[in-house]
């Protein structure tokens, strides 16, 4: 997994892309994010869109995208 940041690209191992979701999926937990949830991301095709997006799934909620396309 690669990841843009601060201007420069910069690969990222499985066990770190993990990590990471499962603490972006307590912090949707924390705000009341649970299985049957629903969950809508508005955002265009990029990292965080994918880690939110396992995130939720992990959590058993239900994902729904937004694309700027749509609202456009």
């Amino acid at each position: 997994v690669y990841l843009f940041e601060k201007g420069e690209m910069r690969a990222m191992d499985w066990l770190e892309y993990s990590r990471l979701i499962c603490k972006t999926a307590s912090a949707l937990q924390k705000r009341g994010v649970k299985k049957e949830s629903r969950v809508a991301i508005h955002s265009e095709n990029r990292f965080e869109w994918v880690l939110l997006d396992l995130a939720s799934l992990m959590l058993g909620a239900t994902v729904i995208p937004i694309y700027n396309s749509v609202l456009n």
